[in-house]
């Protein structure tokens, strides 16, 4: 433990959200908009136009292309032709995405130096010289007309993100008309090598918003080893990137944190998984072309069937030939001519991989590249991915109320009561609110039915008063509610000054037991991850239909139980309703906790 505290301390460089190369900072996205014309006025939250406003969205397809490579530590000479692995003439793209592992040798002075960023802009240098040869945007969705316009940005490539740990290459690159919708680009890198923390093994994750989607691609370089077990220790490997791996949350909290958050993600890199047979019956299968063989026994695809590891990743059909051990530049494998003394044999195997999760992706092809310099062969895919695109101005509006909404209810002040760390989930500003606790059969008019999967419940609350205990005196269901009744909502005008003046609570209401104890909800910050659309907002309960609410609740028998006397009621008005859609998802929504109060 203690060496790997030390190196910890020494030699773990810290990366910062900023922390990489690009051919613009961060924020210029925003300067383009401006220069552009498209930069949205600062907005003023009038009720018409946020809260009547329809969230209209649209959805666009873009070509991706992504590649991995380990160049044995081979530094590029000015003439490599990066058009085989490109082919920028044959498949036009909108981003690139280009993962290397060794673009410097694995030795100590590298791993435990400073980066050689020379290496790095070397590559990046004949990535952009390729790339914008002939630069030709493909095929469009015929909704980007709507979204087009921009002026006087050049149609070339540039560089959105280039990120090196030690080894480890990932540089992103992306279309001109597109960078004004590129956001929040940022960088994690994970070290999982000697000791368990140094960069020479490990991962560099990058993510990005475009439009209203994000992206993240993880370009990682797994324990090496050819022996019984050592897939182990890659299976490991993946569990460290996919848990350590941070992102900035940004200012409005509405930012993805984990790799697994993200709208599209793509795993990409020497995986080192290899193919578990004798070298002898390896190299005859490989003689024969039978990969269907092969890959019954590839290691990275008998780890995922057993569920150790990518549970609910997916990969393309490998139709190519392994891209591990070559001798440089040439087409024979390792060990099929006369081993030197002492020379480890290195069966071929599929070491470079690429591998997507979730939705949104559908990958068109995936092969390799024949370029000879190292003893891996490059191995690269093009995908088409969805992206959601809000209108200009709404997009805008609806970052700024999310903001504006956090920093209204942090006016109250009042310190955090619960971190549920294992779900990372950040519990504040606890209020008793308003439910309605019935037996399971028992079920008013006004109760919906369960949500769907697709949809879910928020609820805007003001406390009227508090009082300072509640009991019941039995184990209870919490009920999905409707808005209390429809007749009870009447429209009204809400604007900025009503925010302020109240007391803002989110009430998430989901099915779940709950014991004897005190409930309590809290305003969920995380909670705005999972927003996708916002469907209807602005109802209002007005003055006499909160008083209908409360009758309501009183004259009810199974209500009364829950109180030892009606003063201790813990009284609120519903003053808004907002019906969130998302996608539909197989995880559950994160559930509020209760707590005891006394």
């Amino acid at each position: 433990m203690w060496p790997r505290l030390v190196a910890n301390k020494l030699i773990r460089k810290s990366v910062g959200s900023n922390n990489f190369v690009a051919d613009f900072p961060p924020d210029t996205d925003q300067k383009l908009l401006e220069a552009s014309g498209l930069a949205d006025e600062r907005p003023s939250f009038d009720s018409k136009s946020i809260f009547f406003n329809k969230f209209k969205t649209t959805h666009l397809n873009y070509k991706v292309f992504v590649s991995t490579w380990n160049v044995g530590g081979i530094v590029p000479d000015d003439g490599l032709d990066m058009e085989d692995l490109l082919e920028t003439n044959k498949t036009p793209c909108d981003i690139y995405v280009l993962g290397f592992q060794e673009v410097v040798p694995l030795r100590a002075s590298n791993v435990l130096g400073s980066d050689n960023n020379k290496v790095s802009a070397k590559w990046n240098s004949l990535i952009r010289g390729t790339l914008n040869k002939g630069v030709e945007a493909p095929h469009r969705d015929k909704n980007l007309s709507e979204l087009k316009g921009i002026n006087g940005i050049s149609q070339d490539f540039r560089c959105i993100i280039s990120k090196q740990m030690v080894g480890i290459l990932i540089t992103v690159w992306v279309r001109g008309d597109l960078w004004p919708y590129i956001r929040n680009p940022s960088v994690s890198c994970v070290g999982c090598g000697i000791m368990g923390c140094l960069g020479n093994k490990g991962s560099v994750s990058v993510r990005f918003q475009l439009h209203e989607t994000s992206f993240c691609f993880v370009c990682s370089h797994l324990a090496s080893g050819g022996r019984d077990r050592d897939e182990r220790h890659r299976n490991s490997d993946v569990n460290e990137i996919l848990t350590r791996s941070n992102f900035p949350r940004g200012t409005s909290h509405d930012l993805p944190k984990k790799i697994l958050d993200h709208d599209r993600v793509i795993f990409l890199g020497d995986l080192n998984y290899r193919i578990s047979l004798p070298e002898e019956k390896t190299r005859l299968l490989v003689e024969r072309k039978d990969w269907n063989s092969l890959l019954e026994n590839d290691q990275l695809r008998m780890e995922i069937l057993n569920g150790q590891i990518f549970k609910g990743w997916k990969e393309g059909i490998v139709k190519f030939a392994p891209t591990y051990k070559y001798i440089p530049n040439s087409d024979l494998y390792y060990g099929c001519i006369a081993y030197k003394k002492d020379e480890k044999k290195r069966a071929p195997a599929w070491c470079d991989r690429i591998i997507w999760y979730g939705n949104g992706l559908k990958q068109h092809e995936y092969t390799r590249g024949e370029t000879k310099i190292s003893d891996h062969r490059p191995v690269k895919a093009i995908f088409t991915t969805e992206v959601t695109v809000l209108r200009r101005e709404i997009a805008h509006l609806r970052r700024r109320l999310i903001e504006f909404l956090i920093q209204s209810t942090s006016q109250l002040e009042l310190p955090p009561i619960v971190k549920y760390s294992s779900l990372s989930l950040f519990f504040d500003r606890f209020r008793p609110s308003v439910v309605r606790f019935l037996q399971k059969k028992k079920a008013e008019h006004w109760l919906l039915q369960p949500l769907t999967e697709s949809n879910l419940q928020l609820f805007v609350l003001v406390s009227i008063w508090i009082s300072c205990k509640m009991h019941c005196s039995r184990g209870l269901s919490v009920h999905r509610l409707k808005s209390l009744g429809d007749k009870m909502i009447t429209e009204q005008l809400f604007t900025v000054r009503d925010f302020l003046e109240a007391e803002l609570v989110f009430l998430k209401v989901l099915k779940f037991e709950v014991g004897t104890l005190n409930i309590a909800y809290s305003l969920l910050e995380d909670l705005f991850i999972q927003f996708k659309e916002v469907a209807k907002v602005g109802e209002l309960l007005n003055f006499e239909a909160c008083m209908d609410m409360m009758d309501l609740l009183y004259e009810k028998e199974e209500t009364s139980v829950l109180f030892h006397s009606s003063k201790s009621l813990a009284a609120s008005i519903l003053v808004s309703s907002y019906i969130i859609t998302v996608p539909k998802q197989q995880h559950e929504f994160p559930v509020l906790p209760w707590g005891k109060h006394s």
